[in-house]
């Protein structure tokens, strides 16, 4: 009989689940609420898949207490969720909607009876829709100061529970403003001019720092507070110091306007924006206490005397493994590059990995219907292991969040595309453990991969 080893994770290792409210919660007018931009999006006919609308999405926010059994079920330590900001400000700022707050009282309280540690993300690409018709959006400086202030009324609401707090979740993506029918966020602009797009995806790294200082101005007890970063992660080609050398290159530069300015507080090389050294006193006055990486592929790197940087980047052949997106190819050793680089860059006190997962279809099943979805098992154990190789190595990583609990919103793709470990029924909303789900709470149980 074989006595297989399992790749055992530090103690105390956090290991946890993640949603969005936007993607989860449903009833987005309810108690108060304000419209979010992205209802105001998907209500346009072919913005969405399908028209499909979040407008229901899983139901969370009436049957939060059905989703925290299955995350007490599964043995989670750890929960990642984010808070509407139109639901509680349905303006932008000004008057608070205090009924809508009370929902996420109530969450926080029965995480913390159930010895579930809340992480809290204060802006998870959930704006309101007149912050975006009227001030225009990330377009405008006011989006990021008053995002601030909506993140020191939650330190005041809830810091008192709540430790954890993730600032902004893949800047990237949610000031991608400019890239016509391809873009992820509302509002999709079909022109939009190289400065106009700089000057979007700078706000965002100040939204980070307002949110930064709203937090720590009013928190109630000490706080850990991070971003989630959806940086482009790379693989050295080959195991030669040049190619290594090459990754951790690509990892810096690639990843300036983000990433790089966040942790240095300065752009690499030339600065691609107009701003003012308050704004860049302010990001550098906002460093985080943790890195949270969404990892989910890579790119491989070359090292490249000839290029500009020293590196080439090499693309993907046509027979390359994906899985059920367009953008996901099965690279699971760019995780552990990715919290690596980021340690030997940049030094954060912490890394937390705060999404990782896959898009995988619900088609094949057993004889109760379960799904039987072996390539999110596949995609998982193999990412596990190298997250478990950087703890090993020594690398400050605190903890992991399976992206995602429930099968939701996908965003423009709708609920065409299934990420969660949870089946949701279309019509009854029920919920049905998927095969992956016994897998994670094996992992948990263990603290460890076999």
């Amino acid at each position: 009989m074989y006595n297989l080893q399992p790749f055992i994770f530090p103690a105390g290792f956090h290991w946890g689940t993640a949603t969005a409210s936007l993607q989860v919660e449903g009833s987005l007018d309810a108690d108060g609420a304000g419209n979010s931009s992205w209802m105001a999006f998907a209500s346009l006919s072919g913005r969405v898949r399908n028209n499909d609308t979040p407008g229901l999405g899983c139901d969370h926010y009436r049957r939060w207490r059905e989703d925290l059994k299955l995350m007490r079920e599964l043995g989670v330590t750890a929960y990642r969720f984010s808070v509407s900001w139109p639901r509680l400000f349905p303006a932008g700022d000004g008057p608070v909607n205090t009924p809508g707050g009370d929902f996420y009282d109530m969450l926080i309280d029965a995480l913390l009876e159930a010895g579930i540690e809340p992480f809290m993300t204060v802006y998870h690409w959930e704006t309101p829709e007149i912050v975006e018709r009227d001030w225009g959006g990330w377009r405008n400086i006011r989006t990021a100061a008053a995002l601030g202030d909506f993140g020191g009324y939650l330190a005041r609401r809830y810091s008192d529970r709540v430790r954890h707090f993730i600032t902004v979740n893949e800047i990237p993506c949610f000031t991608g403003y400019c890239y016509g029918e391809e873009a992820l966020h509302p509002p999709a602009l079909k022109e939009c001019d190289a400065a106009t797009l700089e000057r979007v995806i700078f706000n965002g790294v100040l939204g980070h720092a307002y949110v930064t200082s709203g937090l720590r101005a009013n928190a109630r007890q000490p706080l850990e507070i991070g971003f989630s970063d959806n940086p482009h992660g790379f693989v050295p080609a080959s195991g030669s110091p040049d190619d290594i050398a090459a990754a951790r290159q690509a990892m810096r530069f690639e990843n300036s306007r983000v990433g790089t300015l966040i942790m240095e507080g300065a752009f690499p090389d030339d600065c691609p924006v107009e701003c003012d050294a308050g704004e860049l006193a302010l990001i550098r006055s906002a460093r985080p206490d943790f890195y949270g990486v969404n990892a989910y592929s890579a790119r491989h790197v070359a090292a490249a005397p000839e290029c500009p940087h020293g590196y080439r980047l090499l693309d993907y052949p046509a027979d390359y493994p994906r899985l059920d997106m367009p953008w996901l190819q099965l690279e699971p050793s760019g995780i552990y590059w990715s919290i690596r680089f980021i340690n030997e860059l940049w030094k954060p006190k912490a890394i937390y990995v705060t999404e990782n997962g896959c898009a995988c279809g619900n088609d094949l099943r057993d004889a109760s219907g379960r799904v039987l979805d072996t390539a999110r098992i596949m995609y998982t154990r193999e990412h596990l292991a190298w997250i478990w190789r950087a703890c090993a190595e020594g690398h400050p990583l605190k903890g992991y969040f399976h992206w995602t609990l429930l099968d939701n919103f996908e965003w423009r793709h709708g609920y065409s595309k299934r990420f969660g470990m949870v089946e949701i029924l279309a019509e009854s909303l029920e919920r049905r453990p998927k095969l992956s789900f016994e897998f994670y709470k094996g992992v948990i149980q263990h603290n460890g991969v076999i």
